[in-house]
């Protein structure tokens, strides 16, 4: 997948999973990936949380693991196909976000594009 597709903006993202109303399936494909990196994680919110919860959480988590088990984050970016460089172009596109702002939005891309492909919406 090319990394200008990982360039949305959150505003962007947020319509796109709320018009085809895919916050729930992207939310849960998030926590299945995290899951299958080891590392335990869910959104607080039982129903499908708007986009801007969903990337504070991931914020926090990608905190934490970069204090405390960076092979993790790693084990998870691998897992979820996010490169160095997509991160680093993210980083330069997604002003103002920092580098972990950056990547907890490209997360969320990349999750929100499995859904779609898997739905065959893309």
């Amino acid at each position: 997948m090319s990394s200008s597709s990982l360039l949305l903006r959150a505003q962007e993202l947020d319509e796109q999973l709320r018009r085809h109303q895919l916050m729930q399936l992207t939310a849960e494909q998030t926590c299945k990936d995290f899951a299958m990196s080891g590392i335990p994680f869910m959104f607080s919110e039982e129903a499908a949380p708007p986009y801007a919860i969903m990337h504070a959480q991931l914020v926090g988590q990608i905190q934490h693991l970069l204090k405390t088990s960076r092979s993790k984050l790693v084990a998870l970016l691998y897992r979820i196909d996010l490169s160095e460089e997509e991160i680093r172009n993210g980083v330069q596109y997604l002003q103002p976000y920092d580098y972990i702002e950056a990547m907890a939005h490209l997360i969320l891309v990349r999750e929100f594009q499995k859904v779609c492909r898997r739905l065959n919406l893309m």
